[in-house]
């Protein structure tokens, strides 16, 4: 199968899932700062009462109108992490046409062990920061009219536009690498864990993307870690999957011949 493999095709897959990689992790430097204006939902300013409003309004002034310049929330860095996993074993395919497949089987246990312990201790690291961050956010929200107002002061000026820009290119880079892959041999199809992990990556990807379109923007904020804490678990599975087979490949390289 390696002999009918066409190896540019392959070449150019893994390195655009690199690159897919590269914009999610990157996504705080790619995104320029906006600048936002902060202003009170008519339905939140509604619950505050009367007297209060004044106060309200004056705590959101002294915020408006600042940039933004944190990351555009969790869920795309989540998303990166399956995307790590996606690299490896498109690499891992690639690396063998150039040091040999005999070579590349003797690596291949540690590298993906190497990579599967990361990712899940960086999934597992991020899944509990994620958690704690949601909880408190969410708290806030409801605690009305002051968290609200707190809330609202903090979080309320998701860079929505930001995020679906890199989520727009995310998903351009790793459909044009799925399609790369099956130019490169039509056999890859039959490789079912790798058509899985693709079909994971891009639910991972529709998911943020409908939590980031769908609400209002002042909510995304709580969406956002929603999305990223399912996106970590997603991780976290196929670290796990990844962990095992990389043990038993290396448990195979020892064994004496």
């Amino acid at each position: 199968m390696l002999d009918a493999i066409r190896k540019p095709f392959l070449f150019l897959s893994a390195i655009l899932i690199l690159l897919a990689v590269l914009v999610e992790i990157g996504a705080a430097i790619l995104v320029q700062p906006t600048p936002v204006r902060q202003e009170i939902p008519t339905e939140i300013l509604n619950q505050i009462p009367p007297e209060e409003q004044p106060s309200a309004l004056q705590q959101m002034s002294e915020v408006g109108g600042r940039e933004s310049r944190e990351p555009p929330g969790f869920a795309i860095q989540a998303l990166a992490r399956i995307d790590v996993i996606l690299l490896l074993m498109v690499g891992l395919m690639a690396l063998s046409l150039v040091i040999g497949d005999h070579l590349t089987g003797r690596l291949q246990g540690i590298i993906s062990l190497i990579v599967g312990i990361l990712v899940f201790l960086s999934a597992f690291k991020a899944l509990f920061a994620t958690l704690i961050e949601l909880m408190i956010r969410v708290t806030l929200l409801l605690a009305t009219p002051f968290g609200t107002i707190a809330y609202l002061a903090m979080y309320s000026f998701f860079d929505r536009a930001g995020a679906a820009t890199i989520l727009g290119l995310s998903w351009f880079l790793k459909i044009a690498a799925a399609v790369c892959l099956v130019l490169a041999h039509q056999r890859f199809l039959k490789q079912y864990g790798l058509m899985l992990l693709f079909v994971t990556s891009l639910v991972g990807s529709f998911l943020v993307t409908f939590l980031h379109g769908l609400p209002p923007r002042f909510l995304v904020s709580i969406t956002d870690p929603i999305a990223a804490i399912v996106n970590d678990i997603l991780a976290l599975i196929w670290a796990i999957v990844t962990i095992v087979f990389a043990v038993i490949a290396v448990i195979k390289a020892l064994k004496p011949r």
